[in-house]
């Protein structure tokens, strides 16, 4: 996520499940697109918090 502390604007946001392993490493496979988004949101919703919108 690259953003603007000054301003609270996000400028880019991207995250990618790189590597899965260990016993349920298929099933986190077949929705880590699902759970990537689900994380950036989060992170997207926790910085506005943190500026006050």
């Amino acid at each position: 996520m690259k953003a603007n502390i000054a301003s609270c604007a996000i400028e880019d946001s991207s995250l990618n499940i790189a590597k899965v392993e260990g016993k349920y490493g298929y099933l986190v496979s077949g929705f880590k697109d699902q759970i990537a988004a689900a994380l950036r949101g989060g992170l997207e919703k926790n910085f506005r918090k943190l500026c006050g919108q």
